[in-house]
């Protein structure tokens, strides 16, 4: 109902297992089959409509027939989907998984309000953290952190950044606990206005930039812009 599965499989006494594989449904329809929690909540985070497409080429090769051992790589393109909440446009990547590890590389998206991608993506099912290479962003800023960490999204989303921000991204951020996160994220944007938030008040902020770090439970950050038409460094 929701699409196809194509799959080709050689599983041989010698030469081992060996699998090649074409994705065009929802894969939400596997969760019942997938063990791993961590896998079945990563599936659960994408949503898809009547709108939705979703192309996978997916292979892999171990010594034994179960996928979960293998070493895999393969290409994901998706159209129209929201994932953990975040509305895409289109996501399109290279992958690398075996066991509880994914790998994302070169991965373009692009949301309503803009593009973004990022180098490498690096998600450990097992330690519950992701690791982000040179991710960036030109749309709106908290969308791309929201995927991966809804908290320090929130933090972010106090400072009303325009949508033209450009947002870049390096580091690890734990989702279960905060000894996984060591990370930097710097936002900029060359026009429009942020708020800052003193003393009960909201000001704004011309053309504010910023940089925060998150390391394990502390953060630093550090603002500049324009207010009342003078400098602010915070």
């Amino acid at each position: 109902k929701t699409g196809t599965l194509a799959l080709q499989v050689m599983n041989h006494p010698d030469q081992g297992f060996k699998y090649r594989a074409a994705l065009k449904m929802d894969p939400n329809v596997f969760v019942p089959f997938v063990q791993q929690q961590g896998t079945r909540t990563l599936i659960q985070k994408l949503q898809l409509s009547d709108v939705s497409s979703l192309f996978v080429r997916c292979e892999g090769s171990g010594s034994e027939p179960n996928i979960g051992l293998c070493k895999n790589r393969g290409h994901v393109e998706l159209r129209g989907v929201h994932f953990n909440g975040i509305e895409l446009v289109s996501l399109e990547t290279d992958m690398e998984f075996s066991g509880k590890l994914l790998t994302f590389r070169n991965s373009k998206l692009q949301r309503p309000d803009g593009p973004a991608g990022a180098e490498e993506v690096f998600v450990d099912l097992a330690e519950n953290y992701v690791r982000l290479t040179g991710a960036h962003a030109e749309c709106e800023p908290t969308a791309i952190v929201r995927c991966f960490a809804p908290k320090t999204a929130e933090f972010i989303a106090r400072y009303r950044l325009p949508s033209t921000t450009i947002t870049d991204v390096n580091g690890s951020i734990g989702w279960k606990g905060t000894e996984k996160t060591d990370c930097s994220i710097t936002f900029a944007a060359t026009e429009g206005t942020g708020t800052y938030h003193l003393w009960g008040k909201d000001y704004l902020i011309s053309r504010p930039k910023g940089d925060l770090s998150l390391k394990g439970a502390q953060l630093g950050l550090k603002i500049t812009g324009t207010v009342f038409d003078y400098p602010l460094d915070v």
